[in-house]
């Protein structure tokens, strides 16, 4: 069985356009391959608003744009052979000074998560974390002072399945609620969330 996997573009919302980048037939629980990330004229490109790995069903994968100025989280991405170890950054920039932070990271359950870490963005705040499963939450906490620099927030490690598939990938995204994260004046802060 195949599944159809379409990546499209929204041009301009005054204009009702949508470009089809691409179509792709994918097997079932197959991984789409997105096109080459679409450029929009005073907009960053934050990633797809759908995970392309396990596709099930047919779908419509849009891109999604943020404003340069937005505060955004990125999982990098990484290339690994399988049985590998891997370290992903998890960065932020245009930071407006986090107080406090719930993020969950969702990973393919292939991936093993072995290890966790604090980086230097979220310094001066106290990080803890849940059991490494998915998903997997860090809880971030200041006190008194916000974290109010760029740059790497926190590093995951995985260990990559021996028996997986050159080429395969591992989807992992990051994800908060309203009111999850808040900057020193206790305002909610929206993350445009980029996954690798």
């Amino acid at each position: 069985k195949t599944i159809a996997a379409v990546a499209s573009r929204v041009m301009d919302i005054n204009q009702f356009l949508i470009d089809v980048l691409k179509v792709e037939e994918v097997p079932h629980n197959g991984t789409a391959t997105p096109p080459t990330s679409p450029q929009r004229q005073g907009y960053v490109f934050a990633g797809w608003d759908r995970i392309l790995s396990n596709v099930t069903a047919p779908m419509v994968v849009t891109a999604r744009y943020a404003l340069p100025t937005a505060p955004m989280l990125t999982v990098a991405d990484a290339t690994a052979k399988p049985g590998d170890t891997v370290t992903l950054d998890v960065s932020i920039t245009n930071n407006p000074g986090l107080l406090g932070a719930i993020l969950t990271y969702n990973f393919d359950p292939a991936l093993t998560l072995t290890a966790a870490e604090a980086g230097p963005a979220l310094d001066p705040l106290d990080v803890s974390f849940s059991p490494y499963g998915t998903p997997f939450t860090a809880f971030c906490d200041g006190i008194t002072e916000a974290a109010d620099t760029d740059g790497v927030m926190m590093r995951l490690t995985f260990t990559v399945p021996k028996d997986a598939a050159v080429g395969q990938s591992f989807a992992i995204t990051a994800s908060h609620h309203l009111g999850d994260v808040v900057d020193s004046a206790l305002k909610d802060v929206e993350l445009i969330m980029v996954s690798g």
